[in-house]
């Protein structure tokens, strides 16, 4: 191992995100208790306190549901009368931001804290308590700290609980097991490198359709179409959240389907908190795998400044045999090894109560060793043979740096946000894109990307006034190099540079007491300049102006019951497809208009959550380019195309110990018009696009409490996606048509048995238990570029893992 390797592992440098929170300090200068509260339920004296403060509460209803408050006397402030009404209840808090404040039950051990400390995040944990819950989620979505029951608008939230039950440690596992969204790789380029993601089945014939951000953060894509692996690796994440629908008006260009945050946990000024995890793991069939990772944080001054700090590492065991083509003996066993690397740190900094400094710090590498693609006639995966025919290896390597510093300050005129970024990125791939004999020609594509962003927005001071408002503006300048090496010869070919300017506004105001109106705007300026060298060189500049808006109306018919309808365009810039094939002009802009209704509820005292919403959306892919014809570097048909569908999620608390979740999203996307170019078909009116139109996740969870600090735990998750419709790849009559069959329906289920006090947890997981097998291409998930129809893959056969996890 090199030392500058060594160097990267080691670096913990300061990191990233941080609440945009103000100390309960400044809310106590001006909320106190107008009237004494007398001694009552707890439930009715935090909605006493409610009413007279005006500050927002946030708690599972169960935990209050036997405590009894003493009271609290008129003219207390905010912080020491919620102190008094919690007295001898075991309840704390923790003020979120000056509006907000989170309930949540007392750790019962917690070494490091002194008398009277809020309890740090980390140990508001089932593992602490007997009693299972419906989690009350507080997301920054909408650029401000809102209850997830509260937003009009779908979102799926993963918190950092969810994220380890479920087993997920990226962007795959995200993707499997959230309904509505889309991902796979196509497995004729590389090394499960040229991924796809999509949400609702909306997908750009050219670029890529849904954000992905890192907390504020941009993350762009790397191949106007794809990001490659570049999605945050998710250990010591707070939340990841999910937005479905455009999100052009407060996040800005590509995200006309919807947009990913993966959300870091902050920097404390308050309390010092620490993870450590490790797990080993053996896949049938195939290599162990490894797992180990550690986080540290808390006050190095109270109040003033905190830090925290992130480092981990994963190597995931193979199971796809790379086989001589010629005489069939294996090569490299359990080739499609991979390898994880994640540092991170952060400082924050409050020199007032009002005031907060963020400066951060990612490093990230993604390593695949071989392709996890096989020749399904060489193949048996009933019997665990996976034989990948290449005769060369297909390696990818991925490594970026995220810096960033971020700015928030409660200033007279608003709530004041500042971001600034900077993201630097080098990757490549081997690719051979043929199982035939002979060997064809083999490329290896390179990559290099530096991008520059900055974001600055003001907002409203009350989330709950008659009229709130957020404004501001946002800059990026991206250049991007992408040198190839045909059959090992280096190629300078293409250069992009993109900068982008963009103003936005959005204000809602209360028509009466329960219904809001909503609406918005972005304006944007893009100009985008590129060359390249390939077959034959091609150079040029392009420039838009465009604008985005959005309008809402929501219902609040109590604090419980929400409506909403949405109207939004989605936008997104042109770009320009690199190296692959050569285009005279950059692809053209892409927009589309999303309507949706839904809805959210909280029922039965807060032991069902239901959310529901339809949804319609059209778009237009625009006219084909004969470059393409045969399979190049596009995601979806050219041509006019509507995604209909639906979404219903509960969660339900069945007792006191059993908790279960159901899931279930139907997305029926398809082209709209019959598209041809010279008396070529390239695909008909209402063919199916490649993705499923059913997709269902379910849980169940039963917690067997063994003592009062010790709970056993069993997890059962089940995750299916249908086989997609008659798509324009299935005919052979278009120019897309490839002979591969359709992805088959797939199912996973996943096991999970939990030992867990306080502060640690022992868990045993069965991914893929019912080990399933089927042959898929991936177009399932949104995938047009299939490669052969024999070049297939399959998901990962069963896999049996034990992990530790420890918490302080």
């Amino acid at each position: 191992m090199s030392s500058l390797t060594r160097l990267r592992k080691l670096l913990l440098v300061c990191l990233m995100w941080s609440s945009v929170a103000v100390s309960a300090s400044a809310a106590d200068s001006v909320v106190r208790l107008s009237a004494d509260i007398g001694p009552r339920p707890v439930a009715e004296a935090l909605a006493a306190f409610g009413r007279q403060t005006g500050l927002q509460l946030i708690y599972v209803s169960t935990i209050a549901e036997t405590q009894q408050s003493k009271g609290a006397p008129a003219g207390l402030a905010a912080s020491a009368a919620l102190t008094q009404l919690l007295d001898g209840t075991g309840l704390t808090f923790e003020f979120l931001n000056a509006r907000t404040v989170r309930i949540f039950p007392a750790p019962v051990v917690v070494p490091t804290l002194t008398a009277g400390s809020p309890a740090p995040p980390h140990t508001e944990r089932r593992g602490s308590s007997n009693v299972l819950g419906l989690e009350e989620v507080v997301i920054t979505a909408t650029r401000g700290q809102q209850p997830l029951i509260r937003v009009p608008m779908d979102i799926k939230v993963w918190t950092e609980e969810a994220l380890e039950v479920s087993g997920i440690q990226g962007m795959a596992q995200l993707g499997a097991l959230t309904p509505d969204v889309g991902f796979a790789f196509s497995p004729g380029l590389g090394a499960d490198a040229y991924t796809h993601l999509d949400i609702r089945g909306v997908t750009n014939q050219w670029g890529a359709t849904v954000g992905v951000y890192f907390d504020d953060t941009p993350i762009p894509p790397a191949r106007a179409a794809t990001y490659l692996l570049s999605f945050p690796l998710t250990f010591d994440l707070e939340r990841v959240e999910i937005l479905a629908g455009p999100q052009t008006v407060l996040l800005g260009d590509h995200t006309q389907a919807g947009a990913i945050r993966f959300i870091p946990t902050q920097p404390s000024l308050t309390t010092s908190t620490s993870i450590f995890r490790a797990e080993w793991g053996t896949t049938e069939y195939g290599g162990p795998s490894y797992e180990a990772g550690a986080a540290v944080g808390g006050p190095l001054v109270t109040d003033v400044l905190g830090f925290r700090m992130t480092g981990w590492y994963r190597e995931d065991g193979g199971y796809v045999d790379r086989v001589d083509p010629a005489t069939g003996v294996t090569v490299d066993a359990n080739a499609n090894r991979s390898f994880s690397e994640l540092v991170r740190g952060a400082l924050t900094f409050a020199p007032t109560a009002a005031v907060q400094v963020t400066p951060s710090l990612t490093y990230q590498s993604i390593r695949n060793r071989d392709t996890s693609t096989f020749d399904s006639t060489l193949s048996n995966p009933g019997s665990g043979v996976f034989k990948n025919p290449s005769p060369v290896q297909q390696p990818f390597e991925e490594t970026y740096y995220l810096a960033s510093v971020k700015l928030t300050a409660r200033l007279r005129a608003g709530d004041l946000s500042a971001v600034a970024g900077y993201f630097d990125q080098t990757g490549g791939a081997m690719v051979w894109t043929q199982f035939d004999l002979p060997p064809t020609t083999t490329g290896y594509f390179g990559l290099q990307q530096r991008v520059y962003s900055a974001d600055v927005r003001l907002s409203s001071h009350d989330p709950d006034a008659a009229l709130t408002w957020t404004t501001g503006l946002f800059f990026d300048g991206e250049h991007a190099h992408y040198p190839y090496w045909p059959d090992g010869v280096y190629s300078d070919t293409a250069v992009t540079d993109q900068s982008r300017l963009e103003a936005f506004g959005q204000i809602a105001g209360k028509l009466t007491q329960r219904l809001t109106a909503t609406a918005g705007v972005r304006v944007g300026h893009s100009n985008l300049q590129y060359s390249d060298n390939v077959l034959p060189p091609v150079q040029g500049e392009t420039s838009e102006t465009w604008y985005a808006p959005r309008f809402g109306l929501s219902w609040q018919a109590d604090e419980e019951d929400l409506v909403y309808l949405t109207v939004a365009k989605g936008h997104g810039s042109p770009t320009f497809v690199p190296v692959n094939t050569p285009l005279p002009t950059p692809t053209p802009a892409d927009a589309l208009w999303s309507y949706e209704i839904g809805s959210k509820h909280e029922l039965l005292d807060g032991r069902l959550h239901l959310e529901a919403n339809i949804f319609h959306i059209e778009w237009d892919n625009g006219p084909p380019n004969p470059s393409f014809a045969g399979g190049g570097e596009h995601n979806t048909a050219p041509g006019k195309a509507v995604s209909n569908g639906f979404d219903l999620t509960l969660r339900a608390l069945v007792t006191q110990e059993t908790k279960v979740a159901v899931d279930i999203a139907y997305t029926d996307a398809h082209v709209t018009q019959t598209t041809t170019f010279d008396g070529q078909l390239y695909a008909r009116a209402g063919d199916s696009l490649p993705v499923a139109p059913w997709n269902v996740t379910a849980s169940i969870e039963r917690d067997f409490p063994i003592r009062s600090n010790l709970t056993a735990s069993l997890r059962v998750e089940d995750a299916f996606r249908s086989t997609p419709g008659s798509t324009y790849l299935d005919n052979p009559a278009s120019t897309y048509y490839f002979g591969s069959q359709k992805d088959p329906s797939a199912n996973v289920l996943n096991v999970r048995a939990a030992l867990k006090s306080s502060s640690f947890e022992a868990a045993v997981f069965l991914r893929n238990a019912l080990n399933s097998h089927p042959l898929m291409h991936g177009l399932a998930n949104g995938v047009d570029n299939v490669g052969t129809p024999t070049q297939v893959f399959t998901l990962a056969p069963r896999t049996l893992s034990v992990s530790g996890t420890w918490r302080f």
